[in-house]
């Protein structure tokens, strides 16, 4: 680790973290040297995660049960942050599970709340962090989506739009924020071993009539790389970006996904 990639003294939030992607995150900062700060939905499985996280890290960690589908409830635990762990240097946004499906299957109300959860949180939660960040010269805004924003996925309409409308954000805040010491970044994810997207293989599967296994062997022959990424290999990317020694990549949409995004699949 350089120490341009180091991380001390900094606070960090980040969003979904009681498991899988979100939680590889917030260990990797903590590791690094920041204050974290970590919410879920569930308040045993978060509080479990901050426990991990402070044992393994010796660093603090805030933890706090958050609907990210409530507004009040988003804006919250990020005034809470800052009042435990000081003003937040560091906006992890990673999204919760959204509800699943083509088109036709979601109603009107899964829209809204794939959209409260998937976009109204950012939104709410960067305005909360933006003003003492631009106060300061210094903050780091990284919205972890997915590949889907290039090849949508049928099977998960409700995402493939969520996550573009976050990366229209993204792009959104490059000029209005860059002058003033804070980058905004994605990180777009292709198929990572987590048990949300074992879950969501599952889910296919079904639909489609199909054998388990076989989805997740073909899902696996698909990949440029021949195997799925881990929680670990896109919380060493988002920790660069949240560091220092990313101060010149401001807009960028970094793919850590295998090659997933860029060549399409050649492998039935």
């Amino acid at each position: 680790m350089t120490t341009g990639a180091s991380l001390e003294g900094r606070t960090a939030l980040v969003t979904a973290a009681s498991r899988g992607l979100g939680k590889a995150i917030a260990l990797e900062l903590a590791a690094r040297g920041a204050r974290v700060a970590i919410c879920s939905s569930d308040h045993d499985a978060i509080q479990e995660a901050a426990r991990e996280i402070s044992k393994g890290t010796g660093r603090a960690v805030y933890a706090e049960a958050v609907d990210l589908g409530d507004e009040e409830s988003s804006r919250r635990f990020a005034r809470n942050t800052a009042k435990e762990l000081g003003d937040v240097d560091i906006f992890v946004s990673n999204s919760p599970p959204l509800q699943p499906g083509p088109f036709r299957s979601l109603s009107t109300q899964d829209w809204r709340r794939a959209f409260e959860l998937g976009f109204m949180s950012v939104a709410t939660i960067s305005g909360e962090v933006l003003p003492p960040m631009l106060a300061r010269g210094y903050g780091r805004l990284i919205f972890v989506g997915s590949g889907v924003v290039v090849r949508p996925i049928p099977e998960i309409c409700a995402s493939n739009v969520v996550r573009s409308a976050v990366l229209g954000l993204c792009r959104s805040l490059v000029n209005e924020v860059g002058r003033e010491g804070v980058t905004c970044n994605a990180v777009l994810i292709g198929n990572v071993d987590t048990e949300r997207m074992r879950d969501l293989v599952r889910k296919r599967a079904r639909a489609a009539a199909m054998d388990e296994e076989a989805l997740f062997r073909r899902d696996i022959r698909r990949s440029p790389v021949g195997r799925f990424g881990q929680p670990a290999e896109v919380a060493d990317a988002v920790a660069f970006l949240a560091s220092g020694a990313a101060a010149f990549i401001h807009g960028a949409m970094l793919n850590v996904d295998g090659g997933w995004t860029e060549i399409p699949p050649t492998v039935d």
